[in-house]
C-alpha cells in the first residue's frame, strides 16, 4: 500500500467483519489499470494473485475521480449555535435544548436553553443569575463559586450527558470549576468537485521555462532570515530544490497533487517566499503562500505542458501519450505531426471557418478548452481521426483496431461547457433562438428586430414600437436632393453644348421620370400627388443655372408639411409614393415611386434598356473609328512605300548622271 502510494495510487483496506475490502484509487498522473484476464477487475488482482485468484469479488469503474471529501475543523466560538452539536444516539438525538438545573446559594435556578441558543448568549443568561462563565480555547468554563452546582434531577438539556457532544463535568484539577470534557470542535465535511486536466501535473523534473518562469533572483525567509536563489529558467525544479537545501539544509521543495510546496523538516520553522524586488516571476507564476502549517504552497496545481510542448512528446499528458495523425473540430481536419505544438493546433483550429470554433491553451486547469463561434445550446463536432489526440484530451471515447484505425469512438458530451438558447416571452408567447437578436422570422412580428441585451428574472419589460417619422422624413429628403441633381446632371448633359446632344433617348427618359414624380395617382385613397404631402414642383431660376439649362425643374421638401401628412395618415403616404399590394399580382397599384423604379429598371435591361442599346452604338461608333483608322493607316504604309520607290529611282538616276559627266570629263 506504501508503495502504490509513492505513485499516487490512494489505497485503503476496509474491514467489513469476516471479509475485507482493498480500495484503490488513482490519483495526480496515476492511474489503476483495467485486468486483461479477470473481468471487472483491475490490472492489481493480476499482480497479487495470478490469474487464478483467491474467492473474490470485484468492482472496477475504470472511471476517474471526478469528487472528492475534504472534513474541515474549526473551533467552535462565543458566536456557534449548541445545537450544531447535538449528537444522534440510537434512535434519538441528545439535544442541548432543554432545561438546565443549577442551585446558586442555597436557591434553584432553571436556565432555559433554547434551539438557537449560542455559547455567548448562555453565559449572558447563567451570568445574570450569579454564575461565573466562560468560553476559551472552545471549553465551557462553569465556576462553582457561590455555592453552584448542576443538579441533575430537573436538567432535560443533554450538555450534562458523558455521550453528550458538550459534557460539562466537575473537574478537580481546575479548583472549583467545571468545564466540557474537551475543545468543542465543530466539523464539516463538503464534497468538493475536482477540475481534471488533461496535461500532467509538473514534477521535480520539469523545466522552470514551461510554466513561463523567468530568469531572475527570488527570495526566501526561513524565521525570518532571507536566502537569495538565482533562477535559471533552463533548470528543473530539481535543480532548484537544490539550490534552496544548499542554503537552508532543513528546507526541501515537493509536489503534492500538482503544487509546489517549500517546507522545513524542522516543525518549528516557518517559511516565506517571495518580496518585491525579486527579479524572477517565479512567485507571481505559482502564488506560493504560507498555508497553517508554517509551508508555502502554490496556489494552484501546476503543469508540466504549455503552448510551446511538442505534442508527441512523452509523459506531458495524464492519459497516455498523443499519437502523429488527424482528428476534426467541426468539418475541419486537424494534422498532428511530430513536430507540432500546441500552439500549432490552436492556430489550425483558430483559423478554420470550417471549424466554427475558437481554441486556447487553459494553463489554469491543464486543459484544452474548444468554445463555438456559434450562440446557443449545440454542441461543436469534435471526432477523433487517426490520432488520439481528442482522447487524450477527454474529448472522446475511441476504440481502436490493431492496425490503429478507429473501431468506434463517441464524443463525451460532459466534456463541452454549452451556451444557452435566449428564451423570451412576448406578451404571453414564449420564443427560443439561438441567436440575442429576434427577428421577425422568429417573433412573426413584421418589420420588428428584437436585441436581447440581458437576463430579466421575475420582471417584464415593456418594449414601445413607434414609427421614426424622423428618418423617414430625412430618407425623402435625400430622395429629393438626389433627384435635383441627377435632373441637373442630365440637362447639362443633354443641352446644345452638352457631351450627349444628340442622345434624344436620353431625353426621353429623363422626361419619363420627370412626368413620373409630377404626375397624380387617380386612384390614391387621400393624397392624388406628391405636393400633398409637401414635394412641390418649381423652375429653376436662371441665377444658380445656366441659360442653356433654364428648363430644369426641381422640387423642394417641406418637411413640416410632410411630418403633418405622414402623423394624419402614414398609410396614404405610403400609399402615394409606393402604391399598395405586391408588385407584380393583379390587385397591385403603383406609387409615384414605383412608376419611377419601373421606368428606371426598362432602362437598366441589358438588352432593350437605353443603356444597353447606347453602349452597343457607342460600341458600334467606336468599331468604325477603329476600322477608319486601321484604314488610314494601311493608305499612309502604302503612300510612303510609293514615296520611297520613287526616291530610290530618283538616286539611281541621279547617280548614272554622276558616271556619265564624270567619264565625259575624263
Amino acid at each position: 500500500m506504501n508503495t502504490l502510494k509513492s505513485f499516487g495510487i490512494q489505497t485503503g483496506l476496509i474491514n467489513n467483519g469476516s471479509s475485507a475490502s482493498l480500495v484503490l484509487i488513482g490519483n495526480g498522473n496515476s492511474y489503476v489499470a483495467k485486468s486483461n484476464s479477470v473481468s471487472n477487475a483491475s490490472n492489481v488482482v493480476e499482480k497479487l494473485f495470478g490469474t487464478a485468484g483467491p474467492d473474490s469479488s470485484f468492482s472496477y469503474t475504470g472511471s476517474e475521480l471526478l469528487y472528492k471529501t475534504v472534513t474541515h475543523t474549526a473551533t467552535a466560538t462565543e458566536d456557534t449555535l449548541l445545537s450544531v452539536f447535538d449528537t444522534p444516539w440510537g434512535d434519538t438525538t441528545l439535544k442541548s435544548a432543554g432545561n438546565l438545573a443549577l442551585q446558586v446559594d442555597g436557591k434553584n435556578i432553571a436556565i432555559q436553553i433554547t434551539d438557537t441558543e449560542t455559547f455567548g448568549s448562555l453565559i449572558d443568561k447563567l451570568e445574570a443569575v450569579g454564575v461565573q462563565a466562560s468560553f476559551v480555547g472552545g471549553k465551557l468554563y462553569i465556576s462553582e463559586m457561590n455555592g453552584v452546582s448542576i443538579l441533575a434531577n430537573g436538567t432535560t438539556s443533554s450538555i450534562i450527558n458523558p455521550n453528550a457532544n458538550i459534557h460539562l463535568a466537575y473537574k478537580s484539577s481546575m479548583d472549583g470549576f467545571m468545564e466540557s470534557t474537551s475543545a468543542i470542535v465543530q466539523k464539516t465535511t463538503i464534497v468538493e468537485e475536482k477540475t481534471l486536466s488533461a496535461a500532467n501535473y509538473a514534477g521535480l523534473d520539469t523545466q522552470l521555462k514551461t510554466l513561463n518562469i523567468t530568469g531572475g533572483t527570488f527570495s526566501i525567509f526561513r524565521n525570518g532570515e532571507k536566502a537569495t536563489i538565482n533562477v535559471n529558467s533552463d533548470n528543473t525544479f530539481d535543480d532548484l530544490r537544490s539550490q534552496i537545501a544548499s542554503r537552508f539544509s532543513d528546507v526541501d521543495l515537493k509536489f503534492e497533487e500538482g503544487k509546489l510546496v517549500i517546507y522545513s523538516k524542522d516543525d518549528d520553522v516557518e517559511l516565506q517566499a517571495g518580496t518585491t524586488t525579486d527579479t524572477s516571476n517565479l512567485l507571481a507564476v505559482t502564488g506560493l503562500a504560507e498555508d497553517e502549517e508554517g509551508r508555502s504552497v502554490s496556489a494552484r496545481a501546476l503543469y508540466c505542458v504549455n503552448e510551446s510542448s511538442v505534442l508527441t512528446q512523452t509523459g506531458l499528458f495524464r492519459k497516455g501519450d498523443v499519437k502523429e495523425g488527424t482528428f476534426y473540430v467541426g468539418d475541419q481536419m486537424i494534422t498532428i505531426t511530430n513536430k507540432s505544438t500546441l500552439s500549432d493546433i490552436i492556430s489550425q483550429i483558430n483559423s478554420s471557418d470550417t471549424a466554427n470554433a475558437t481554441a486556447y491553451w487553459d494553463s489554469i486547469n491543464g486543459r484544452l478548452v474548444i468554445k463555438s463561434r456559434s450562440t446557443g445550446q449545440a454542441f461543436i463536432n469534435i471526432e477523433a481521426g487517426t490520432s488520439n489526440f481528442t482522447d487524450i484530451m477527454g474529448y472522446t471515447e475511441t476504440e481502436w483496431y490493431a492496425d490503429g484505425s478507429v473501431k468506434k469512438t463517441r464524443m463525451v458530451t460532459d466534456s463541452q461547457n454549452l451556451g444557452e438558447n435566449s428564451k423570451v416571452s412576448i406578451n404571453g408567447t414564449t420564443y427560443t433562438s439561438t441567436s440575442n437578436i429576434l427577428t421577425s422570422d422568429i417573433t412573426r412580428i413584421k418589420g420588428l428586430t428584437i436585441n436581447l441585451n440581458g437576463v430579466t428574472s421575475g420582471s417584464a419589460v415593456k418594449l414601445t414600437v413607434e414609427k421614426d417619422k424622423e428618418t423617414v422624413a430625412n430618407s425623402l429628403s435625400d430622395i429629393v436632393d438626389s433627384y435635383n441633381e441627377l435632373m441637373k446632371n442630365v440637362d447639362e448633359a443633354v443641352a446644345k453644348d452638352g457631351s450627349l446632344k444628340n442622345q434624344t433617348t436620353l431625353k426621353m427618359l429623363r422626361n419619363q421620370i420627370r412626368s413620373a414624380m409630377m404626375s397624380s395617382i387617380g386612384n390614391a385613397s387621400v393624397f392624388k400627388n406628391l405636393d400633398a404631402i409637401g414635394i412641390s414642383v418649381t423652375s429653376a431660376s436662371a441665377n444658380n443655372v445656366s441659360t442653356s439649362n433654364e428648363s430644369i425643374i426641381n422640387l423642394t421638401f417641406d418637411k413640416d408639411k410632410f411630418l403633418d401628412a405622414y402623423e394624419a395618415d402614414s398609410d396614404a403616404v405610403k400609399e402615394l409614393l409606393i402604391g399598395t399590394g405586391i408588385k407584380g399580382s393583379s390587385t397591385a397599384t403603383d406609387g409615384v415611386f414605383t412608376k419611377v423604379e419601373s421606368i428606371v429598371e426598362i432602362s437598366l435591361q441589358s438588352v432593350i434598356g437605353y443603356f444597353s442599346i447606347a453602349d452597343a452604338a457607342y460600341a458600334r461608333e467606336i468599331n468604325k473609328i477603329e476600322n477608319k483608322i486601321v484604314s488610314g493607316n494601311e493608305a499612309i504604309e502604302k503612300y510612303r512605300a510609293r514615296l520611297n520607290k520613287k526616291f530610290n529611282s530618283m538616286d539611281m538616276l541621279i547617280s548614272n548622271m554622276q558616271n556619265q559627266y564624270s567619264s565625259f570629263l575624263s
